[in-house]
């Protein structure tokens, strides 16, 4: 379990955080939202022991991240993957880049292999994998990010909008990876992000605003108030965003809807009632 305890942090004279409590049990996908500046990215270093507290208590498993003994532990459960994979990069060959991580683990070479040949068939960077760091697409890049932090089987897996920089294509792809490491792989997933589609993945809403703890909820809580969706930096799905405009307009419908399905069928219930 990831668990905050009155965590408040300042960079210099600026708070950022002031007593957030929040917890993260096994087996969660959680959506961590909020507008720009609000302290993401802030509390994604935080779990992993990138910054510490400036006052409470982060654990990773009752481990605190204060604790520069517990710190290489920690970094191992906790992988981060941020917005800009070239700075996670740090081979020039692909499968020396994943391996770089079990390395330093201190791993046989035989297991180095191993894991390297895992992340590589589950990241479908096969082809790849002799090929420059540098010559990789930006979707690809990504990948294999993703693949150094899974290299090093972390517990729970921390991304920082890792689609922002992506075309749609690519973005999917990486959504889709992401979801068969949670639902297969059963880690424990933490994603920033300002798309309201990668919310839909989630189990839980964590929303951030001023620095304090705005919202913990259900994806179907979080989108039931679009003005709260709108103060944490979110638009609305399209879909829902129609029904909502429908309902202003005086219709009665049902909120919030997600799918063209769900919309027809509330618009056909209206037209039987007529």
């Amino acid at each position: 379990m990831i668990k905050l305890i009155d965590v408040s942090f300042s960079y210099g004279d600026r708070e950022i955080f002031d007593g957030i409590n929040m917890e993260i049990g096994d087996g969660e996908w959680v959506a961590l939202v909020g507008a720009n500046g609000s302290g993401k990215s802030t509390l994604i270093k935080l779990l992993n022991g990138l910054l510490v507290p400036t006052k409470g208590r982060v654990l990773i498993d009752g481990m605190d991240t204060r604790d520069e003994g517990n710190v290489w532990e920690i970094r191992r459960r906790v992988g981060v993957v941020f917005q800009n994979p070239d700075t996670q990069i740090v081979a020039s060959i692909v499968e020396d880049d994943i391996a770089f991580g079990p390395e330093n683990l201190g791993l046989a070479p035989e297991e180095i292999r191993e894991r390297v040949e895992q992340v590589l068939k589950v990241l479908r960077l096969e082809p790849f994998r002799s090929s420059p760091t540098y010559a990789l697409s930006g979707g690809q890049k990504q990948k294999l990010a993703i693949a150094g932090v899974l290299a090093m089987k972390p517990r729970y897996l921390v991304l920082d909008e890792p689609t922002s920089m992506l075309d749609p294509p690519s973005r999917r792809d990486i959504n889709k990876i992401i979801k068969f490491l949670y639902d297969k792989e059963k880690i424990t997933v933490v994603y920033s992000t300002h798309n309201p589609e990668e919310i839909f993945y989630a189990t839980r809403v964590i929303a951030l605003s001023k620095g304090t703890l705005f919202f913990n909820g259900t994806p179907w809580e979080f989108f039931s108030n679009p003005e709260r969706v709108w103060k944490c930096g979110v638009k609305l799905p399209i879909i829902t965003h129609l029904c909502y405009k429908l309902k202003k307009r005086g219709l009665d419908l049902s909120f919030p809807i997600f799918s063209p399905k769900e919309l027809a069928e509330e618009l056909w219930r209206l037209k039987s009632k007529m």
